[in-house]
């Protein structure tokens, strides 16, 4: 592991490529907290990882041609046949697809932007200055607020506990989000009246991983990560480095309780 508190290429591939064991990943997962152009490199490469499967898995499943099939007399020209195929296609398409995909991720959000940064930062501005009614349900009535999340959600949902950080449980609500899918809202204030929001919910991702991001727009700060088809934004006006702890302390406790029902 690399000692100069950067992640290089070769240990971004080997985390993408799951060859590294859990002390490790932990180590890089807490190196692209702080690394933002590493993060945006993992993205890219997961974004590109993911569309070349979606591209090419269905020609190597696909059925053969029974009018192909019928002019192979022998097994091994079918697939000596198939080979050629497969290859040809590999070669000439993966080259200019790649730098397609490459572009295009520059030219248009990814899902994670539309359906969770997005609506999380915007949910965030719209409740954190609410006084009358910040939220729906009250955390005084914590267990009730828990399960009704959870069963819209379709997952077993807790609140993080981040009086670690100075920030106690306000309470939350259900709100609409992207897709025709519904998110959580959990809501939290400091003694000074300061307000971070944690915005979940389900959504077919692009990247399936565990790894926490960064994003600073408009004043607000927001770390966001997805798990399987769950997605997670903390968003605040905080600075990042006050945020950063309070992020990973929601995370790893959404990581272990986060059970579907």
């Amino acid at each position: 592991m690399s000692n100069d508190k950067t992640v290089n290429d070769t240990e971004l591939h080997a985390y993408l490529d799951k060859q590294l064991d859990a002390a490790q990943r932990n180590e890089i997962e807490k190196l692209l907290c702080n690394d933002e152009q590493a993060q945006a490199k993992l993205n890219n490469y997961q974004h590109l990882n993911h569309s070349l499967h979606r591209l090419y898995d269905p020609v190597l499943t696909e059925a053969i041609p029974p009018g192909l099939l019928a002019t192979v007399s022998h097994r091994s020209r079918y697939w000596n046949l198939v080979a050629s195929v497969v290859l040809f296609l590999a070669g000439s398409l993966f080259g200019w697809q790649a730098q397609l995909h490459l572009a295009d991720m520059k030219a248009r959000p990814s899902e994670t932007d539309m359906n969770l940064v997005k609506p999380a930062a915007f949910a965030h501005v719209v409740y954190s200055s609410e006084v009358a009614h910040p939220v729906e349900v009250s955390a005084s009535q914590h267990e009730h607020l828990n399960k009704w999340l959870s069963k819209r959600l379709n997952t077993k949902l807790t609140a993080p506990d981040l009086t670690a950080s100075g920030y106690h449980l306000v309470g939350g609500r259900l709100l609409p989000s992207t897709e025709e899918r519904m998110a959580a809202q959990y809501m939290y204030e400091n003694s000074a009246g300061s307000r971070v929001t944690l915005y979940v919910r389900r959504g077919d991702w692009e990247h399936k991983t565990q790894t926490i991001s960064y994003s600073e727009q408009d004043g607000l700060s927001m770390f966001y990560w997805t798990d399987n088809d769950m997605g997670y934004a903390l968003t605040s006006n905080a600075r990042k480095d006050m945020q950063q702890e309070m992020a990973r302390d929601a995370y790893t406790q959404l990581i272990i309780n986060s059970v579907k029902i």
